[in-house]
């Protein structure tokens, strides 16, 4: 893409603004720096012509200019206009910025901008959003690539070209589709729910964007987009702490906020947020930016010295103590103040709203969370009531908490542990936001640690406890039964079959970490979050995990190590043991000796194996039949549960083994036998089991390149290539469709003349199944050797049509010749207009150009270009052509218009001055040649006599040429006159 736009630069469009450098190629167009002829400078920034037929991505590319032009504010690129190239290309004209965008500072600062710098940046960028969100504008594709940064210091936003416009109570983009970059998504956007999508939205991306810029890692960097897609959609975002755990823990929060899964909990506007930003600025001594739309926000209150922020945690423990409902969110994260549900009528406000913000709310100049010195401090004595009463555990009220009846419960358990559950529980915000490695979480490690630690010196026998979906119990009391959001940890553990913790003394401060690490996972959002697992690979030596279990009364360890030792066991068979004895008749061994393999390598006792090798003690061709009685029963079996690759899999394999140790034949008659089978079974039809799910099976991408790396060695015995051969014949007659484009990379790289066969069968296979890879085909054009591309493309134009011509389009900027002329032959309007464009062609600098122009209208027999072709033979400039050029120009106008072309030669032949020009002779050398080979009349003889004699103006490479000439002509009308006569 650059190298075809760097071609552009020097040219104009619409004859109104030139084009200069090049500032940019993304995905879907190209930016210019450009000069208006008024003497102005713009950038230009034209779509990839590829796109320009997609009326849905033109439409909404031109759309960035109308969305963007609604708002007038200094840190929006303003759109000056729009229009259409000569090709149809569509293009803004915007304002020309100096700078670089924050993803090339990002990368020049080596992945760390300063947080005053990006808070900074963060500020301006929310300034600009809040009149596109009062207008109910949303932008949808925040990144630091569409954050422009101009001297000094001062954020620009850019490309509206996906923004989202609610009109009229419709969204201009349907629902379910996921527009924007999956790293800077928020969740509701990332699972295609453009219909309700609002301001928040932009703030999770500004969120996602100074999480990267600061902490130098992305959001949900997946494999591949869709991994990247899947999990912005699915996971919430980390906390800031586990990617740079030693910031600020104010910034920290603030980026949480931003980035809180549930909308409701992310700042309510862009001005909330920018003004949070501004008063971090304050805190860190940074200015605040200077083009803010309006005056900042009073400096932040001192959480020291106001009573208000340091009484928000007392609030919300008492409210737990009193019967007050917590009005807390999901575990991990709090809600907004103006969206946290009420308490009972009459009851104190309480709970925590925003992060460090009590229920009643605080402005969002005194926006900041707890310090954890205000949290440890705001924390009831040890003794509050925080059980049930009653000799089992039972589920808790409303209140979460009965004051009265809890003290009869701490009177049963331990002291100690409810002690470290108390702890525990004020602990648990902490940990599972910032993580156990970040200085929040060490502290709280320490803190839990060392209370165990004391109790277990006090009473070593006592420190226990039983797990419930609601609670933790010691003996018949309640030791520990949490409100929302902590309640989640021990429906977590019951539900991963957690029946009682044990811990011993002597417990390791690693150990802690290690237990508090599993019980803080969770299942629920995370497939992979295995808690049981987790404590099993953790192996404790001084905390006992008991499983539970109807059978046995094994702890957790026996039977997690159980499944473990299984689950290597399943893996094992599935590579080896499978091909050993489930496949045994794809070796020349079989029988015993196939079980005797499988056996040892499953290291059965004597006894066993001898029983297995009796059992299966059958010939290779009863195992072979029993297989093939089988497959196609199983694949019906596997595409009715859709796991065809359960199957597709190990039948691969099968045909991998196969083809290694050359059993050609064999893997035919395998392929022939499934094919006859399916045709006959009742059920292939239905699910689909045809031919060709059976060849993709068989013969995977791994083995067909085998195939194909065999079939083109030079040294391969005769009787083998004709095997391969036949199996290669085989597979490509009924694969399917997708192996096209890499099929013709394979044929691409082959020497037709050496590999006749081969090429042939590739290029075949590509022939026919070329209708479904048209574009494919067409993009690839440029790689293709010349000839290989000619036919292709005539191919795609014989086949496609109509449709054929759309794809022919990129081809006119291509950087291959023959390409860009075949193109301009095939979507010329007429063939006038044909000859008058390849025309245009031969006054090109580029010779290879002019080259393909001739051999064009050679092969389309462009008439139309003959009298254009004469003027630029008869032009002065015509004696400073390379040779062989003139000599084609020569053959091109002889064939579209013998009698013109004999005539302007003999001209030429006769032309001279008194005494030899070099260039001059030259050119009347070729133009003897040309009569040589095509005159058929008498009529150039007299010129080439002339030319042929010794003159001061005849050189001697012309006389040569005349005289040869001459004898060719003469030759020429004797045989003509020897056929009259006979």
């Amino acid at each position: 893409m650059r190298k075809k736009a760097g071609e552009r630069l020097g040219q104009w469009i619409r004859r109104k603004y030139h084009l200069e450098s090049l500032l940019g190629v993304g995905g879907m167009a190209t930016v210019y720096a450009a000069r208006h002829r008024n003497g102005s400078r713009v950038a230009i920034k034209v779509m990839h012509a590829e796109f320009a037929r997609e009326e849905g991505v033109k439409r909404r590319f031109l759309r960035e200019g109308y969305v963007a032009n609604k708002v007038d504010h200094p840190g929006v690129v303003r759109i000056l206009d729009d229009d259409e190239t000569d090709l149809g290309e569509p293009f803004l004209v915007m304002e020309l910025l100096e700078g670089e965008t924050l993803q090339q500072l990002w990368k020049r600062r080596k992945r760390k901008v300063p947080p005053a710098e990006a808070l900074s940046i963060a500020a301006q960028i929310l300034d600009c959003l809040i009149p596109f969100h009062e207008q109910k504008i949303i932008h949808r594709d925040l990144k630091p690539a569409n954050i422009f940064i101009v001297e000094p210091m001062q954020a620009k936003l850019l490309d509206f070209g996906v923004a989202q416009l609610r009109e009229a109570g419709e969204a201009m983009t349907r629902a379910g589709t996921a527009l924007g970059t999956p790293s800077f998504m928020s969740p509701e956007q990332a699972q295609g729910k453009s219909d309700q999508l609002d301001g928040r939205s932009d703030i999770f991306s500004v969120g996602a964007t100074l999480y990267a810029v600061i902490s130098g890692k992305r959001l949900h960097h997946g494999r591949s987009d869709n991994l990247a897609f899947i999990m912005a959609a699915t996971q919430p975002a980390p906390s800031l702490a586990r990617a740079a755990p030693d910031l600020d823990i104010n910034l920290i929060a603030l980026v949480d906020r931003a980035l809180q899964w549930d909308r409701r909990k992310r700042f309510s506007t862009a001005a909330e947020m920018r003004d949070a930003c501004v008063q971090l600025l304050h805190g860190l001594g940074a200015p605040t930016p200077a083009n803010l739309s309006t005056a900042p926000p009073p400096p932040r209150v001192d959480r020291a010295s106001d009573p208000t922020v340091g009484a928000a945690p007392v609030a919300r423990r008492a409210g737990r103590a009193t019967g007050v409902a917590s009005p807390t969110p999901a575990f991990g994260s709090e809600a907004l103040p103006s969206e946290a549900p009420p308490g009972p009528p009459g009851a104190e406000p309480g709970g925590i709203g925003a992060v460090g913000t009590p229920a009643g709310g605080l402005s969002s100049a005194q926006y900041a969370p707890p310090t954890p010195a205000a949290l440890e401090g705001a924390m009831p004595p040890r003794g509050t009531p925080v059980s049930l009463q009653g000799p089992a555990p039972a589920r808790a009220t409303a209140s979460g908490r009965d004051a009265a009846g809890a003290r009869g419960a701490v009177a049963e358990a331990p002291e100690r542990l409810v002690d470290f559950f108390e702890r525990l529980e004020r602990s648990l915000q902490t940990m599972k936001q910032y993580g156990l490695d970040h200085p929040e979480g060490q502290q709280r490690l320490k803190m839990l640690h060392r209370t165990m630690a004391e109790a277990l010196r006090e009473d070593p026998e006592r420190m226990r406890f039983k797990v419930h979906p609601f609670c933790f119990t010691h003996g018949a009391a309640t030791a520990w039964e949490p409100v929302p959001p902590a309640d989640i940890v021990p429906y977590n553990l019951s539900v991963a079959g957690l029946e009682e913790v044990v811990f011993s003394p002597g417990v390791q401060e690693a150990e802690m970490s290690a237990f508090l690490s599993a019980i803080l996972l969770d299942s629920g959002l995370d497939e992979d979050s295995d808690i049981a697992a987790a404590l099993w690979e953790a192996r404790f030596k001084h905390i006992k995990c008991q499983l539970r279990d109807d059978l046995t009364e094994a702890d957790a360890a026996e039977q997690l190590r159980f499944f473990h030792e299984a689950d290597e066991l399943e893996e094992m068979a599935r590579e080896d043991l499978a091909e050993a004895a489930a496949m045994a008749m794809a070796t020349d061994r079989g029988g015993f000796a196939a079980a005797a393999d499988a056996s040892a390598a499953l290291q059965l006792d004597p006894a066993t194996r001898a029983a297995l090798g009796t059992q299966v003690s059958v010939a290779p061709e009863r195992w072979r039949e029993r297989f093939l009685d089988l497959a196609v029963d199983a694949f019906v079996d596997a595409c009715s549960r859709q796991e065809l690759a359960s199957f597709a899999e190990p039948l691969g394999h099968h045909g991998w083994i196969l083809i290694k140790k050359a059993h050609y034949r064999e893997l035919m008659e395998v392929h022939r036998t499934l094919l006859q089978r399916q045709k006959n079974h009742r059920e292939a039809q239905r699910w689909r089991v045809d031919a060709v799910v059976i060849t993709e099976a068989l013969f995977t991408e791994r083995g067909l390149d085998e195939v194909i790396r065999l079939a083109a060695r030079d040294n391969m015995p005769p009787d083998q290539r004709e095997e391969l051969g036949a199996l290669l014949d085989l597979a490509l007659t009924h694969l399917g469709p997708g192996h096209v484009p890499r099929l013709l990379e394979c044929v691409n790289r082959l020497d037709r003349a050496t590999h006749e066969r081969l090429y042939d069968q590739l290029l075949g296979y590509v022939e026919r199944h070329l209708a479904h890879h048209h574009q494919a085909v067409v993009q690839r054009l440029d790689g293709l050797e010349p000839k290989l591309a000619a036919r292709m493309l005539a191919a795609v134009t014989a086949e496609g049509g109509e449709g054929a011509v759309a794809l022919l389009k990129p081809l006119l900027t291509s950087a291959n010749p023959a390409l860009k002329c075949e193109a301009t032959a095939l979507l010329a309007p007429s063939p006038e207009e044909l000859g008058k464009q390849l025309v245009r062609l031969l006054s090109s600098p580029d010779p290879a150009l002019r080259t393909a122009s001739l051999t064009t209208m050679l092969r389309h027999q462009v008439r139309s270009s003959g009298p254009g072709l004469v003027r630029v033979i008869e032009s002065a400039a015509f004696a400073d052509r390379l040779p062989e050029e003139q000599e084609q120009m020569f053959a091109v106008l002889y064939t579209l218009n013998a009698a013109r072309a004999e005539a302007l030669a003999i001209h030429l032949v006769d032309q001279h001055g008194m005494l030899v020009d070099e260039k001059l002779d030259q050119l009347r050398a070729i133009a003897a040649d040309a009569l040589g080979r095509h005159a058929s009349s008498a009529a150039p003889l007299e010129a080439l006599e002339n030319a042929a004699r010794r003159r001061p103006w005849n050189g001697q490479s012309l006389r040569g040429a005349a005289a040869l000439a001459i004898e060719n002509i003469k030759h020429r009308l004797t045989s003509a006159r020897g056929g009259e006569a006979s």
